[in-house]
Formats: C-alpha cells, structure tokens, sequence
C-alpha cells in the first residue's frame, strides 16, 4: 500500500514537472490563434469594428477679456465642457496579401452628439480666436510689410470681421463654411478651394488614409506595425527623414507577450507623426476583471529640440523650433494652399515651457488629468482603454498683418480647445477576454501547482512511512536473534536458580538424580548463608 502511494506520489510529481515544462509554449500556441488577425478571431472582430464603446470629448476655452487682448494684455480663459460625441468607428474596403502577411484598409470615423454626455449643446458659443482670419493674416506675413498692412486694412472693412468672435462648439469643432474664405476664393482661386474650415473639418464620415499593417499570422511580435501609410513609409511634412518615418501601429493595436521595458511606437494621423510609450503603472479595468499595463509618452517627446536633438526634425522650416511643450502642426494641417497656424500641445499646456504656461491666465495643468495613456492588457497585447488628449492652439504673430485688427497684439499660442478621445473597455468585453485567455491559463496554474504540490506531499510522506517500517522490521529481527539480557543462571542440587536483569529470582528443580557436573563449583560461588538465604525464600519444592 505504501509502495503505491509512493508510485502515485511519483506520478504526480511527474506530470506536474511535464505540465511546468510544457506551459509557455502551449501559453503562446493558445494566445496567438486568438489574436492574429484573420476571420474567425475574437482581434479580428474587434479589430474590424470595434465593440469598446469610443467618445470623443471637447472642452472649449472661453475668452473672458477679448479687447484687453487685442489691446496687449494676457488672455484670461475660462474652460468650458465636456461635449460628448460618440466616435464610431469601422474598417472598410479590407483586404489580405497572404504572400506578405499585410492587412490593407480604409477607416472610416463618424462622430454623433450625446447631449446627455455633455454640460450643454454643441451649439452653445463661446468666444475664441477667428480660425479662417487667423489662417490669412499668417499667409500675409511673407508678403512685404505696406502690402501686409493694405490687405489687413481691407480685411478689417469686411462686414462684422473680428480676431475674436463668437462661435459655436460643434462649428469650431467639425467645420463650417466662412464668407471670408468665399471670397478668398473668388479673388485666388489657385490658393483657396474651399469656404469649409475647422479643427476637424472634412474628418467626419469621412478616411484619414489608407492603411497596410502586418497581420501577425507570421511574426506575432509586428502584429498591427504600419507597413505603409496612402501607400508610402515616409510622409513630407518634416525636416529630417527619421521625423518623416511612419513607425509603428496605428494605437489600437499592441505586440502581444508586453514586458513592462517595452517601447510602443504608434503613428498618430491627426498630428502627422509618430509617438511611442512607456510603461507608467498597473491599472484595475472592468471593475477588477482585468489587470491592465498604462503606457503614456515620456516627457522628452515635448522637450525642447536643445534638449532631445531627435525633435529638431519636426522644426519648420529646419531651425525655426517652438518652445518646450508645443508641436508645430503648420505643414501639417494646411487649408488648400494656406497653412492654418495650428500648434499642438498637452491639455492646459502641460510640460510646456514656463513662460507659455505663463503666458494665458486661467490654465491649470494636471499630470492625471492631461496626460495621454493607453492601457494594454500584457498577454494578448490588446488595447483595451485610451485616453489621447490634445490641445489646439493658434499661433498669433504680431505684426503689420494684424495692424487693422490688433495693433498692440503680443504674440502668443492661443489656446481654442481640447480634446479627449478615450475609449474605457465594457464588463462583457473584459468578461469575454478573460474567459478565453486569462482563465484557461488561471487553471492551468493551478492545476500544475496542485499536481506539484501534491505529489511532493505524497511521495515525503510515502517516504517517510517506508523508511518508519525498514527500521521497525530491523529492530525486531535483532530482538529474535539476541539471549536474554542480564541473565545468570545457576544450578544447585538439582534446582535452577536463574536472577534477571531486575533482581528477580527464579527456582526451577531438575530431574530426579540428575548429576550436575559442575554443581560444587556452583556451591563455592554460593556461600554457605547465601544459598540458605535463598532457598529461604524460595516456595516449597515439589519431590519427584
């Protein structure tokens, strides 16, 4: 019985060890048929139409002291938000190259208000800088400085023409067409095709491009990497050919198997480059259903090109770099033949320099609450939470140009608004993730941490009871073999007197008549006195 307890304990231990040896890789084999995208997946379905419900929010900077402004002062801003919209989101005209492992698509975003989701309509005002104004006066700034000064006097003349106006949130937003841009139109055509101007104009309902990605059937660790962007790896916006590069994914999608020294490289449409992350901290999603990974970029992304030289390749033209914090979005973010002077920076100017920080009043920036960050879950590499947030500014040059509208203008970065696009994964999506991966592997744990566990209580113990029951067997088999301990025995006359190891005396009488030979030597080793003593008290004898 011991002996087969020991084999079971064996046995254990055996499948325990096989099962340890065989996890990874059976780990892996099970994590990559789920996330490779190809039809039938669960990444595949996601990744085609996302099911993690996606929001885009806009907070609206109010100005407070519009003429003190354009008399010299600092802005005094107030923050106004959220307007909630739903950004809905789907991959069309999809297509597999099978020879080369790529996914080509189109994607398209169409955002619809929530006003239940937001402080107030989207087509309540607010008072902010004049986008299409702002985008002319800065065409005329390489212009000679008496044509500057002409141009903006006949701009100023326009009917109800301000640097300053009141706009609504969903025009400034997504668009909306400008009598002044029809009528630069009419005068250069060549320049100006469209009256339509916003920070997101022509981007609802409508693609940002055309994108090919690997598939991750081959290589699991490129899973989603941009092979090209409107069929091209480099883009034209910057001045050096690293800054050009479109590197990485397009954000929604991560390498699976993550360690926490990652970088994430990930190419962000809206400003025209690419970003990376790093590891920040663990985070609880779906109400502890999941253990997710935050990544968000490092400070050095927004340093001063001084200070991180690898920015110095999105200064335009080459050399003309903006302070710490902001990003230059000019060649970016061009309204036909006119370059709209938008700057991009951190929500409330978080990390820029402090003399912008300094330069608008009512700014208050938080590390938490402005930063970007993805939240990743490690095993399957899948992006399960977003928050991307982006301020809009416009860069204000005084100058002859704005001579008409605001002679004593300091220059500056005006902030119009902000903007945060999360997406926060559901309970049934988390649910449905941890059922097929998380789970299983959970068990298997388990199940090896049992067998181990167990097989090594079983085979000690096992051990233990063999090795208990060799010693008591040896002890016995000595005790047989072995004569009494401390015995003497002596013979008298017949009579056998033996005494214990105890003391105890025992008699016993021999055959009648028997001869022993040695019986006066037993009697000199007794003494006289001793032996009557003895025989004293010894019972009767019976005689033969």
């Amino acid at each position: 019985c011991r002996t087969g307890t020991l084999a079971a304990g064996l046995v254990l231990l055996i499948v325990g060890s096989i099962g340890l040896v065989a996890y990874d890789p059976v780990l892996r084999w099970q994590v990559l048929q789920h996330i490779a995208l190809r039809n039938g997946t669960m990444a595949y379905s996601q990744f085609i139409s996302p099911k993690v419900p996606v929001r885009i929010q806009f907070y609206a900077f109010d100005l407070q002291n519009p003429i003190e402004v354009i008399n010299g002062d600092r802005p005094f801003v107030v923050q106004r938000g959220p307007f909630t919209y739903a950004e809905v989101r789907r991959k069309e005209d999809v297509s597999y190259d099978e020879l080369r492992d790529w996914l080509t698509y189109k994607q398209n975003r169409t955002y619809l208000f929530l006003r239940n989701e937001s402080v107030a309509d989207d087509s309540w005002r607010f008072t902010t800088a004049n986008l299409p104004l702002v985008t002319i006066l800065n065409s005329l700034r390489f212009m000679p400085q008496a044509l500057q000064r002409f141009a903006s006097a006949a701009l100023a003349a326009f009917p109800n023409e301000t640097l300053f106006p009141r706009l609504s949130v969903r025009d400034v937003a997504f668009g909306y067409h400008d009598k002044l841009l029809r009528l630069a139109h009419e005068v250069i055509p060549g320049m100006v095709y469209t009256d339509f101007i916003g920070v997101l104009a022509g981007l609802n309902n409508t693609y940002d491009g055309v994108y090919t990605i690997s598939a991750g059937l081959r290589d699991p660790q490129h899973l989603g990497e941009i092979q090209a962007f409107n069929g091209s790896r480099s883009l034209h916006f910057w001045s050096s050919e690293l800054a050009n590069l479109v590197i990485g994914s397009d954000g929604s999608l991560a390498p699976p198997f993550l360690n926490k020294s990652a970088l994430l490289p990930a190419f962000i449409s809206d400003i025209c480059r690419s970003l990376y992350g790093v590891f920040d901290s663990e985070v609880d999603a779906a109400g502890g259903l999941l253990r997710l990974w935050r990544f968000t970029g490092p400070d050095r992304l927004l340093a001063n090109a001084s200070e991180n030289p690898d920015n110095a390749g999105y200064c335009t033209p080459a050399g003309n770099c903006l302070p710490a914090g902001l990003f230059n979005l000019t060649e970016c973010k061009r309204l036909d033949g006119l370059h709209i002077p938008v700057v991009a920076s951190l929500p409330h100017f978080l990390l820029a320099a402090p003399e912008i920080q300094a330069s608008v009043r009512g700014l208050y920036p938080d590390d938490r609450a402005h930063r970007t960050y993805v939240d990743i879950e490690p095993l399957s590499g899948a992006v399960l939470q977003l928050y991307k947030r982006l301020q809009i500014n416009l860069q204000l040059d005084a100058g002859p140009a704005y001579a008409a509208f605001a002679p004593n203008l300091r220059s500056q970065f005006y902030p119009m608004l902000w903007i945060n696009e999360s997406a926060v994964v559901d309970v049934d999506t988390a649910s449905q993730l941890r059922d097929l991966l998380l789970t299983p592997q959970l068990v298997a744990k388990i199940a090896i941490g049992v067998a181990m566990g167990l097989g090594s209580l079983v085979t000690t113990v096992a051990t233990f009871l063999l090795l208990l029951q060799r010693r008591r067997n040896a002890k016995t088999t000595q005790a047989d073999s072995s004569p009494t301990s401390g015995a003497v025995e002596n013979v008298v006359n017949g009579v056998g007197v033996s005494v214990g190891g105890d003391g105890s005396v025992n008699c016993a009488v021999t055959e009648a008549g028997s001869e022993v030979q040695d019986s006066d030597a037993a009697v000199r080793d007794v003494g006289e006195g001793d032996r009557t003593g003895l025989l004293a008290q010894e019972e009767p004898v019976a005689t033969a």
